[in-house]
């Protein structure tokens, strides 16, 4: 259901679960000892760290880009993008990590770091 008060509501083993699987704090009293404003900042902080990823990520593979794939214009041979900014637009990008909203999933990123090692 679209706008239920139900889909926005956090339980204990989410926020358990996303601490766990998103940080590398595992000792349950500090993250009992855990207020929500605490919590809140270490989500963002993680989606901020997974940004930073992404973009290591789109650096290296632009500039793979760059030193494959490029176009022919009259005697030129120039990249097919001009500039970093053309391939991944971080503060587009940052803007939506603010408002919660990074849509990057676990698998694309998993893509990008399998991608990272060739």
């Amino acid at each position: 259901m679209e706008g239920n008060a139900q889909d926005d509501v956090i339980t204990y083993e989410d926020v358990v679960t996303n601490i766990l699987r998103y940080t590398n704090i595992t000792d349950f009293k500090q993250i009992d000892r855990m207020t929500i404003y605490q919590y809140s900042l270490l989500m963002e902080a993680t989606r901020l760290k997974q940004l930073d990823e992404v973009e290591r990520l789109h650096l290296l593979a632009f500039k793979i880009q760059v030193a494959k794939n490029t176009k022919k214009v009259g005697d030129k041979i120039i990249p097919a993008f001009s500039s970093f900014e053309d391939f991944f637009d971080r503060k587009f990008i940052e803007t939506g990590v603010s408002s919660k909203a990074l849509d990057i999933d676990e698998d694309e990123l998993d893509i990008y770091k399998m991608l990272s090692k060739r």
